[in-house]
């Protein structure tokens, strides 16, 4: 999973920039600082915003880039969802992989 995240995120157009990659990191900080809140009945994406928002962040982070990262952690599988029942509320939660890859964006910054 980290191997692939890694490569991606290496060899991918749509993450070339440093900006982006800075941007990547700043929203993985986040997530990470909103990990313990998941069990709350919000969802993951709301938290996270919430979080950016109070940081001010979102003058240079936009929701549509927050909601597009965390949908590229996802599919790298470097966190997995669930959908908390019955409220139908999306859930992320880190893989065992989370960390390693905050360590390796944090690098790349």
């Amino acid at each position: 999973m980290l191997k692939k995240f890694e490569t991606e995120l290496q060899n991918s157009e749509e993450w070339e920039s440093k900006e982006k990659k800075r941007k990547l990191y700043i929203v993985m900080k986040h997530l990470k600082s909103a990990m313990s809140l998941i069990s709350s009945n919000k969802s993951t994406e709301q938290i996270l915003w919430d979080y950016i928002t109070n940081y001010q962040d979102s003058e240079y982070i936009d929701r549509s880039f927050a909601d597009e990262t965390l949908k590229f952690l996802s599919e790298s599988g470097i966190i997995y969802s669930t959908v908390a029942l019955p409220s139908e509320i999306k859930k992320y939660h880190p893989s065992n992989d989370f960390d390693e890859a905050f360590k390796f964006v944090e690098n790349l910054c």
